[in-house]
């Protein structure tokens, strides 16, 4: 090879990888410092009258409480049971963050005073715990971390791992001043007593399909002012179609070496918890107790299962380093950032030259809700439903590099179309006619359930009962809190038991209780309760439900005088910020 044909093929690598090393630092630094470009020992405010926070200190606070504020959102059970329907949270407004910001300055300094530090290994911990949270497993994907941490935190990894740091040093803080507090005696015995109680009760079905027959066509105003109020149902849902170049694991998984002994062996003995049996047996007469050893499957059981797993990872480390260099070549094919079309099946091409093997393919059209189907071929956790829709990626934009559960792939959005109104056509109107008509139903079902409450409640139970030819089954006695009915339907069951438990019927009186709470397919039913009689019972196994009964509210007290000290803390701090416009923006993710 001349001379100038090893300069002009290697000088363009030699290049980027100086750049890459002189340039990230730079930005990483920009991300840690104060954007501001004002002198950062300046102060910000000041704390407990006397302690300065300069500009750098609250720049740094304002990075973190990003992180703080979606792990508050996180551990509120309310938004994560939205976020399964894909209801996310609203960001955070400014002075939520700098509120946090200050917050948090105060307790570090709080637990300063009290001589409260956190070690490298706990802050690391911290950071497995957040791992754990999301992923549940015990070994780290740095990857996969990463992602946990740019998606669900919003912030770079710098920021991410001093707030653990921060974290843990709060986290025991909270626990020293909470560690000594205890619910009021009177409140467990409550708790105890609360669920000894046995009741009986008389129980009648409304079917809606029995008042079907009373239903009216809707007419054509009432058509159309239920599609302007709805309007959304009926709209022609946004959708986007995705191709993609993937390193699958199966076939790396395939040619991945027979792990030796060495290797299963390490394996096992770091992540025994894997390897935990759900139950084990006891002598006959012995208790199980909550404090004994665990127990595991010995390696001989699982070795086969360690083998497969070691070949999982493998493939796993593959299928990254692959793609890792399919994005130097993908860099290369885009200097200015527009990449040229079909640029994924090149680099398929390209790379099956070389003997590597890679999955190219696109979707079919999809909307948000079809993002289910298009995973059964790129695998799941591929996070389509958010970055497909993401109104800052454009066409043909590419994007990060995913790990999925079937490989490791790069995602190119090829088109998105904008869903519009449909208008009241035919099918949009037969859907109308027949969701009023069945809201008729089910008002008509709920008036008669009504009604019937109505007169047991001015004319008594027995003499309703006598005169109206309606099919009354009578409960055995149960306990209020999750007791055995006799009622063969589990659903309508458990929520009467619930009913009654909730105090929604006192002895003596009727109420209706909503088939929705009974179950999807009777969620139009409607049910009338009415509690012939309520017993007071001895309780069962006394001396484990007192233990469990203080506990839960030991830890309820705690929860709340945990709140109650930092509320408490931060205003005797009383918090003054010099200047308003001090804070600096969130940092950017890429």
């Amino acid at each position: 090879m001349r001379f100038d044909q090893f300069v002009q093929k290697y000088t363009k690598g030699v290049m980027l990888f100086i750049v890459v090393v002189m340039v990230v630092p730079l930005v990483l630094w920009g991300y840690m410092g104060d954007s501001s470009g004002e002198d950062s020992s300046e102060p910000a405010g000041t704390i407990f009258e006397t302690v300065v926070v300069t500009r750098n200190q609250f720049t740094q606070q304002r990075h973190r409480s990003v992180a703080s504020w979606w792990w508050k959102k996180y551990n509120d059970p309310m938004t994560m049971y939205m976020m399964r329907f894909g209801r996310n949270p609203e960001p955070p407004k400014e002075e939520e963050l700098e509120k946090t910001a200050w917050e948090n300055l105060v307790l570090l300094h709080d637990a300063r005073e009290k001589g409260i530090v956190a070690s490298k290994a706990e802050s690391s911990a911290k950071m497995r715990e957040v791992y754990q949270r999301f992923t549940g497993q015990w070994t780290v994907d740095n990857d996969m971390l990463e992602r946990i941490i740019r998606d669900l935190f919003k912030v770079t990894q710098p920021i991410f791992e001093g707030w653990a740091q921060d974290q843990v040093v709060i986290d025991k803080l909270l626990d020293l001043v909470t560690e000594s507090e205890f619910a009021d005696y009177d409140r467990v015995y409550d708790q105890v007593l609360r669920g000894e109680q046995y009741a009986r009760a008389w129980y009648v079905a409304f079917d809606p399909k029995d008042f079907s027959r009373e239903t009216r066509p809707p007419t054509p105003d009432e058509v159309l002012k239920h599609y302007e109020q709805n309007k959304a149902k009926y709209r022609t849902p946004e959708k986007a179609r995705v191709s993609y170049l993937m390193a699958e694991f199966e076939p790396l998984k395939q040619k991945a070496p027979a792990p030796t002994e060495e290797e299963i062996r390490k394996y096992y003995d770091e992540n025994k918890p894997e390897f935990e049996k759900e139950d084990h047996q006891h002598a006959p007469g012995e208790r199980h107790r909550d404090d004994e050893p665990k127990q595991y499957k010995p390696l001989d059981e699982v070795k086969a299962d360690v083998a497969a797993k070691l070949r999982q990872r493998h493939a796993e480390r593959e299928a990254h380093r692959i793609m890792d260099r399919v994005n130097v070549d993908l860099g290369a094919a885009a200097p200015e950032g527009k990449y040229p079309e079909g640029i994924l099946e090149t680099l398929k091409e390209k790379f099956a030259k070389e003997g590597v093997e890679l999955v190219f393919s696109n979707t079919a059209s999809f909307d948000r809700k079809g993002v289910e189907e298009v995973q059964k071929d790129v695998g799941t956790e591929s996070g389509l439903g958010a970055w497909a829709f993401d109104p800052g990626v454009k066409e043909g934009d590419i994007g990060q590099k995913v790990k999925t559960s079937k490989g490791v792939a790069l995602f190119r959005l090829d088109a998105r179309k904008a869903g519009g109104d449909l208008g009241v056509t035919e099918a949009v109107r037969a859907a109308i006619v027949k969701e009023l008509q069945k809201e008729q139903v089910k008002k008509k079902t709920q008036a008669r359930a009504s009604n019937l409450v109505q007169e047991i409640t001015s004319r008594g139970f027995a003499a309703v009962r006598a005169e109206r030819a309606l099919d009354w089954r009578l409960t055995r006695y149960f306990r209020t809190q999750g007791g055995e009915t006799g009622i063969g339907d589990s659903g309508l069951s458990f929520a009467l038991s619930q009913h009654v438990s909730g105090g929604k019927s006192l002895p003596g009186t009727a109420a209706v209780l909503s088939g929705s709470s009974v179950g999807r397919d009777f969620a139009d039913w409607a049910y009338v309760v009415y509690v012939e009689d309520v017993v007071a019972g001895a309780p069962l196994d006394s001396g484990d439900r007192f233990k469990e009964a203080r506990r839960q509210e030991d830890e309820s007290a705690r929860r709340k005088y945990r709140d109650e000290y930092v509320a408490l803390v931060v205003t005797q701090a009383k918090v003054d910020p010099v200047n308003k416009k001090s804070t600096s923006e969130t940092p950017k993710t890429r």
